[in-house]
């Protein structure tokens, strides 16, 4: 009998061994996978391959990125084939039965995303390598841009999938599609030079948009800004005002300041007809540019210089009240100089127009509607002296520890009395009402000596002189 009960304790816990090791819970995350609860008897390897077999690759990856450390450890643990291993053995034995081979299941899944994309990989890698003689007619750019778009799109698949996570488990597919997307992004980058000096910005589509590869360009026409001058050079004001309303957006700063330069230099030549010109046709020029749509400095192209020349000695004997200053808002050189060098200075010697700024008076007018005589004094400093406030709460301190020994003597004194019978009970009250104002007394010493605290024993005086 005793063994018999033995054999039932044993048969139950074993029993409930096997009900806690088969009980799984299911249900969502919040990005849509299925989530599990793993044991002995159902492991993240299973709940793979159960979603293989339903189809599920995408959430048989979830589960495999979730569970990847625990997976890497059990696969250490067993004597499992390697990917390499496994590869090799369908392509060697394919009258033998995969049962023979312990296959991971992570690299079971790694081959089964690998079958599902392996047909667009192929078919994008052979598009890819079908531009070796790089550059292709214009035409075609866009059917390459947008092939280098579908192919960065797949290898971002490829790289999204944990059962991809280690480069030796990357199928030799997705490895020859990435080699071919770089070896022709590169190709395409390294011409730009070449194909741009050779492009019709006027008669062709926007080079920047058009182009296979956008990224990086506006910094490419930047750094490569002669190629821009060239073609500039060859074009009227109207196409050059034409082209930068096109490439507006990938112009930067030293970009449009050529294209500045050059149409304020062109235009201004258009109206002198190749001359020098007057102050009036390079305000009609500078007006015109701005119009364009061009905001750059275009000093150099303006040969329009203003010197000051406004007399030392004028300022020496005072006839100068107030000092004059000019703010120039025109893309001139402007500089100061004494009238008999101005025109011996470099802004001079390279100006067409030279303008000329002598300040002969700066006085200042004034009316006076009435006037009185008031005193006024110099403060000459400041002195520290006693301060009368101070004196007042000391005094309200006295009065308060003065008050605080009364109430005490009040109480001492109501204390000491005797009495007998009903006679105790008046005693009684009489000495609460000694020892409230005795309190009372104490709070108000307390108050006066934190103002007496606050209170400075000296002030700062202002010292005035007549």
């Amino acid at each position: 009998m005793h063994l018999s009960k033995k054999f039932c304790t044993l048969f139950l816990v074993v029993n409930s061994l096997i009900v806690a090791g088969c009980q799984t819970t299911q249900n969502s995350s919040s990005d849509g996978s299925e989530e599990r609860s793993y044991g002995y008897f159902f492991t993240p390897e299973d709940h793979i391959e159960e979603l293989m077999a339903a189809g599920k690759l995408d959430k048989a990856d979830d589960v495999l990125r979730k569970n990847r450390d625990t997976i890497l450890e059990n696969e250490k643990s067993e004597n499992t084939a390697s990917k390499n291993e496994v590869v090799s053995f369908f392509r060697t034995l394919n009258d033998k039965t995969p049962e023979k081979l312990a296959v991971p299941v992570r690299i079971q899944l790694t081959l089964a995303l690998t079958e599902r994309l392996q047909p667009e990989t192929d078919r994008i890698t052979v598009k890819l390598n079908s531009y070796p003689d790089w550059p292709v007619p214009i035409d075609d750019w866009p059917s390459v841009r947008e092939t280098l778009r579908i192919a960065s799109e797949h290898v971002d698949k490829y790289t999204a999938y944990a059962a991809f996570e280690d480069e030796q488990d990357q199928p030799i597919e997705f490895q020859q599609l990435r080699d071919s997307l770089t070896k022709l992004e590169k190709t395409i980058i390294d011409s730009r030079h070449a194909v741009f000096k050779k492009y019709e910005v006027q008669t062709s589509p926007n080079f920047a948009e058009t182009f296979p590869i956008e990224k990086g360009l506006k910094s490419f026409f930047e750094v490569n800004s002669a190629l821009w001058i060239s073609k500039l050079s060859q074009l009227n004001t109207a196409q050059i005002k034409s082209i930068y309303a096109t490439y507006k957006d990938w112009v930067g700063p030293v970009l449009e300041s050529e294209f500045s330069r050059t149409y304020f230099s062109k235009r201004l030549a258009e109206i002198t007809g190749g001359g020098k010109a007057s102050l009036d046709q390079t305000l009609t020029v500078l007006s015109d540019t701005r119009e364009a749509g061009f905001q750059t400095d275009i000093s150099n192209n303006a040969k329009v210089a203003l010197i000051e020349v406004t007399s030392k000695t004028l300022l020496k004997q005072g006839q100068i009240e107030f000092p004059v200053a000019i703010k120039v808002d025109l893309p001139f050189k402007s500089e100061k100089s004494e009238l008999d060098a101005a025109f011996n200075s470099d802004v001079a010697k390279t100006a067409d127009v030279l303008v000329l700024i002598n300040i002969s008076a700066a006085r200042t007018d004034r009316e006076i509607a009435s006037l009185k005589k008031i005193k006024s004094e110099f403060l000459s400093g400041t002195r520290s002296v006693p301060n009368p406030q101070y004196s007042i709460v000391q005094q309200e301190v006295n009065n308060a520890r003065a008050a605080v020994q009364n109430a005490a003597m009040s109480t001492m004194s109501v204390d000491s009395q005797y009495c007998y019978g009903a006679g105790c009970m008046a005693k009684a009250a009489a000495k609460l009402g000694a020892v409230i104002n005795e309190e009372n007394a104490r709070e108000a010493l307390q108050t006066v000596m934190t103002r007496l605290s606050a209170t400075p024993i000296t002030i700062e005086e202002n010292v005035y002189a007549p």
